[in-house]
Formats: C-alpha cells, structure tokens, sequence
C-alpha cells in the first residue's frame, strides 16, 4: 500500500514537471513568435528608410552632376570670351602691363552687352534652377588681379609653358577654370555661400585654350619646298592676282613658266628661308593639332559623312579619300592621296597642309561640273595632279584664307587637357 502511494507520488510530480517543462516550452515559442512578429514589423520602416536613403543618394548625385554641368557652361562662356574679342590673340599688351590682365571682363548694364555681373571677380552668372526647392545656380571665371598673389584656380597666360620661344603675355595659350556651385537662396540679401543660404554642391572644370594661326609663306594657290617636284596634267593654278605657285627652292623650268596651267602673278615665285615649317604656319605642332580638331580620322570611313562649315580636320597618317570636300582647315600627317570618279565630289575651301606628298587622280568628268580647291594648298613633298575630261583647279582666294583665320583659327579648347572635380559643402 505504501508502494503503491510512493508510485503515485512520483507520478504526480513527474506531470507537474511536464506540465511545467510545457508551459515553459509554449512561453518560449510565444517570445520567440513575438520577436519575429516585432522583426516583420520593422521591414516595412527598413524599406521605407532605405527608399528614402536610396532616394536621397539618388538626389544628391544628380544634383552633383548638375553643378559639373554649370562648371562646363562657365567654362564655354570663358573660350565664347576669348574668341568674341575684336584683337586676336588676346595679349596684356592691348590691356595692362601684367601676363593674366588681358582676361577682364567687363559689366554693362545692358545685358545684351555685358560678359560678366561681377566684373571684380571675373565671369560670373547666376540663374534658377529649381525655383520651388529655391535652389539658384552660379558659375564663376576668376581673373587675376595685379595686387593679387597668382591664384591657381584663376585664368592665366600660359604662352611661355606651351610655346617654344614666346613669352608670358602674349596670350597665345591660356588656362581656364570654372567653378559651379548649386545653392539654396533662404535670404537674396546675403552672398550665395552665406548662412542661411547654403551652398549644397560645388563642382570645377579647367582646360586649356590655344589660339591658332595661319601664316603661309606666301600668297599663293600653291605652295611647296621645291617645284621640281611638281606634276600637273590638266590641272590649273590660279594665282588670283598673286602668285600661281611659290616655293623655298627649284630650277626655272619651262614646264611651270609660260605654262597655260599655272597664272599668276608671277607665275612660280621664291619664297626665302630653307624650307616649310608647319610651326610657323599654325602656331602649333601636329600632336597639339591633333586635339584641337574637331574631326580626328585615321582613315577614310572615319570621315563624317556630312563635313561639318569651317572646320579642322586631322589626319595623323598617309590616307586615300576618294574625294575631297568641306570648309576650313584639312591638316594630313602623311601623304593624301585622292581617287576620284565623275561620281565624286571635290571642293574644298579653305586651307590644305599635306606632311608629305599630294597625288590627285580625276577621272572622266561631267561636262558642267568643276573640281576646285579655293584657298591656299602647302605641300612639303610632291605634287602629282592627274585629270581627265575637266582640269583640277587650285585657286588663291585671300578672302577664303581670312574667313578661316576668322572662323577656325580662334582659340580653341584642347581636348586632351580636361579635368572635373566635384565636392559638396
């Protein structure tokens, strides 16, 4: 009887333990279920916060991206300066007796006539960008100042680091810098980068510019080192009042003189000096020329199919086209060869440098139609100008020549000298 109590006992003590070790285990899995349920919760506000983060990220670069546009549209403005001014280059000598002074804009209260609203400064310009969030845009050009101590981030004559045997001031070569800030106007009173307005992004772009020349040796419709080397069948070079064909040296031969295909005045003429420097006919070496073009072909299929008006085309090799057209400066590194049908095209007009030898091969052409290069052509090697049918024409036109010294031959930017910073305050 006693055993069977004690069994009892145990028994009862060992469901109260289940009972307890259960209800210890469904607390367990009720914290559990809680914590997960306070986690699920949170998803929706982990979301929602990493939407607006990705949002704010978002924001915040295209606002970045659009203070290095503002610093791009400072620096066009700077190079539309340069090229706007009535004396080319732009030299201190014109201006005051320091390198950088010849960058100065000036302020007008006509704003067709005004390059700048803060003439202290440089080239400034602010305008809206996002009148509902009061966010204003602002670019400036800083100029150097003669009590100044030279600032790196302001313009500045580098003529002297870029040009062999030219000096500071003579404004051939140029560096440029912008800076554009994107600002929250809170008080007009106040300066852009003043509380409460604040300056939320900031960006810098910097370049160089280079101011081309054109100088032939001569006024001619055809200049070369040595006009023996010089081939003409059916083709025609016009002096147009001044010489047909100039060069460095050559016999007098009666192939060129008292010859129906060259006319000028005189027909073949001696230029002094020893012989064609491209240097000193544009102001810059081929490697520079290079990234100042707008059209870099290699080859022919790298032309553009629509030539772009008054424009520097390069070729850094020897090339065949097969045919020859557009307006401004063709620079060739190499021999140019041109092959053409009655099917092609060549009128050029402006000015032809060929590194090299020159070969023109014309085929039959229609009756009324006329190949012609207008300008001035400089060749350093050989000239061999074959056509049938029509003749080849080389013709000088001084006012073509000038038009190219107007419209092409400014400053231009370099395009392998090109930085972007950006930053935010």
């Amino acid at each position: 009887m006693q055993q069977n109590c004690n069994i009892s006992e145990v028994y009862s003590e060992m469901t109260m333990d289940a009972k307890l070790m259960s209800n210890a285990q469904s607390g367990s899995v009720l914290i559990i279920i809680v914590i997960m349920l306070a986690v699920l919760s949170l998803f929706p506000i982990i979301g929602q916060l990493s939407r607006m983060s990705n949002k704010d990220a978002y924001m915040q670069e295209k606002i970045t991206a659009q203070a290095d546009n503002i610093a791009k549209a400072g620096l066009l403005d700077a190079v539309s300066w340069f090229q706007r001014q009535p004396v080319q280059p732009v030299s201190e000598r014109t201006y005051a007796p320091f390198p950088d002074a010849a960058f100065h804009p000036r302020y007008n209260i006509e704003p067709s006539l005004s390059a700048t609203i803060d003439e202290s400064t440089g080239i400034v310009n602010v305008y809206d960008l996002d009148r509902a969030r009061g966010l204003k845009a602002r670019y400036e050009v800083r100029r150097q100042r003669p009590l100044d101590p030279v600032h790196s981030s302001a313009v500045r004559d580098i003529t002297a680091l870029r040009v062999p045997g030219r000096a500071a001031g003579e404004g051939l070569a140029w560096y440029l810098e912008s800076t554009g800030y994107i600002y929250r106007e809170a008080d007009p009173a106040k300066r852009y980068d003043e509380a409460p307005n604040q300056v939320v992004a900031k960006s810098a772009a910097s370049t160089e510019i280079r101011s081309i020349q054109i100088n032939p040796p001569a006024k001619a419709a055809l200049i070369v080192n040595d006009h023996d080397n010089i081939t003409l069948s059916n083709a025609i070079v016009r002096g147009s009042g001044e010489a047909g064909i100039a060069s460095y040296s050559g016999s007098v031969g009666s192939e060129l003189i008292g010859s129906t295909y060259v006319i000028g005045t005189p027909q073949v003429q001696d230029i002094p000096g020893v012989q064609i420097s491209p240097f000193e006919i544009f102001g810059v070496n081929p490697s520079e020329m290079k990234y100042l073009a707008d059209v870099y072909a290699r080859t022919n299929s790298e032309m553009p199919q629509a030539t772009p008006s008054m424009a520097i085309y390069y070729i850094p090799t020897h090339v065949t086209i097969p045919n020859l057209r557009g307006t401004g400066i063709l620079y060739v590194d190499g021999d140019l060869t041109v092959v053409m049908d009655w099917q092609g095209v060549s009128n050029f007009k402006g000015v032809i440098f060929v590194d090299g030898d020159l070969t023109m091969n014309i085929g039959t052409a229609e009756a009324d139609f006329r190949y012609s290069i207008v300008g001035t052509v400089i060749v350093t090697g050989s000239v061999s100008i074959n056509a049938t049918n029509r003749p080849m024409e080389f013709i000088y036109d001084e006012s073509m020549v000038n038009d190219v010294r107007t419209q092409v031959a400014q400053y231009r930017q370099s395009k392998s000298i090109y930085y972007l910073t950006s930053g935010v305050r």
